[in-house]
């Protein structure tokens, strides 16, 4: 009985022990993964609010900095240049290079890398170009004030980059300088500008792969005359987006494309708060369009929701990168003489993962490239310690790229596609 006995404990003991070890190496197993998963996921954590709304989740997620990989500055003027010194970047031609116009007239091509600078062959003065998204074109304009009836000519000229030719693709008769700009579709085959004839409007859509121009009437059903901005097509060229004025209000719309006339109605239209600012707004995917008002806030229409969405505040200027998810901005602030540049991520309710990247800039203009991973800037630097100067005086010219790092890169392509 004894030896039943202690034959019976012996075995519990084994048990007890193989069941403790088992318990002790579950537990470090378990450690092992738990610990696994916290450092997986740790910068991917989002505190969710109680109320679970999308807008006060994307305002209280943490800023996360983008990362610059180099800078690049190309000095274009010295401040010692003649005054009348005039300098306009259209923006980029490929990844590596830009295209600038000196003094109305002179056409280089720029590799920001080397400060490799070559001429593009030019005959015409260029009023009002706008490189294709693709980077191959430039379309522009040029006047002529000669005619007998005191009527400006005006000629629209294509400028293919690679091959340096020239075509002239639409002209016409007005009494004053064109009050439209020029758009391309998202993917370079489009042109599209407004023009008025005899008082009456028609939308022009140049396709730069079959060279045929169609002519579009656009009727109102106002009493009164509507002052259009400008208007974009789709890649499919049987849509268009719309910008006018009317009233002492602007409007946008967004039209289907038929071969007989385009109908606007007011009450079918998007009111852009009564001091929308013509001079400073996008047209994004899906048919929105992000826009500052005169007071400098930055609101985005969004044709899914239906609604005008107020995302910002106190900007002064900004730039929309190709695929619409990043921005690059000033802050307006009167008291100062020179502006910071900010890139961000867009959302529909505002500016996260902020980043300051250039400081003390005057005049700046921002430029994404097409695979949205560098920014280029053009603006002016005075000086900052020399009492004499102002800021209305001109100072040094330069173009500066701000290359961000691989991991930002392959983040942004990645979300292109």
């Amino acid at each position: 009985m004894d030896d039943f006995a202690k034959d019976n404990n012996v075995l519990l003991n084994n048990v007890s022990m193989k069941v403790i070890l088992t318990l002790f190496v579950c537990m470090i197993f378990i450690c092992i993964i738990f610990t696994g998963c916290i450092k997986s996921v740790k910068n991917k954590v989002v505190i969710i609010p109680e109320d679970n709304n999308e807008e006060d989740q994307i305002k209280n997620k943490v800023n996360e900095d983008f990362s610059i990989k180099k800078i690049y500055k190309y000095k274009v003027k010295e401040e010692s240049d003649d005054k009348q010194f005039e300098f306009v970047n259209f923006g980029w031609i490929d990844y590596n290079n830009i295209i600038s116009l000196k003094n109305g007239k002179e056409l280089n091509k720029i590799d920001y890398r080397y400060n490799i600078l070559h001429n593009i062959n030019n005959d015409n003065n260029v009023l009002m170009g706008v490189l294709s998204p693709k980077g191959s074109s430039l379309v522009y304009y040029t006047e002529d004030k000669s005619n007998i009836n005191n009527k400006i000519d005006i000629k629209i000229y294509l400028l293919d980059i690679n091959s340096q030719k020239t075509k002239l693709i639409y002209n016409y008769q007005f009494d004053g300088s064109p009050y439209t700009k020029f758009k391309w579709s998202k993917q370079s085959k489009y042109i599209s500008f407004i023009v008025e004839k005899k008082r009456e409007n028609y939308l022009v859509v140049y396709d730069t792969v079959s060279n045929v121009i169609h002519e579009t009437k656009i009727k109102t059903i106002n009493p009164n005359f509507l002052v259009f901005i400008d208007a974009i097509v789709s890649d499919d060229g049987k849509e268009v987006s719309l910008v006018y004025y009317y009233n002492r209000l602007y409007y946008f719309c967004h039209k289907y494309l038929n071969n007989k006339n385009i109908l606007i109605d007011n009450t079918d239209s998007i009111n852009l708060t009564d001091q929308f600012s013509y001079r400073n707004y996008s047209y994004l995917k899906e048919n929105s369009l992000i826009y500052l008002d005169e007071n400098h806030n930055l609101y985005k229409y969004d044709s899914n929701m239906k609604k005008i969405i107020k995302i910002a505040e106190n900007i002064d200027k900004f730039e929309v990168s190709r695929n619409s998810m990043y921005i690059a901005y000033t802050e307006y602030d009167l008291k100062s003489k020179f502006q910071d540049i900010y890139v961000g991520k867009l959302t529909n309710y505002g500016i996260i993962k902020r980043k300051l990247v250039y400081k003390n800039i005057g005049r700046a203009n921002m430029k994404w490239s097409p695979d949205n991973k560098k920014l280029l800037l053009d603006g002016e630097y005075i000086n900052i310690n020399d009492q004499r100067k102002n800021y209305l005086q001109r100072g040094e010219k330069y173009i500066i790229t701000v290359e961000f790092d691989d991991e930002y890169a392959s983040h942004s392509k990645e979300k292109s596609k």
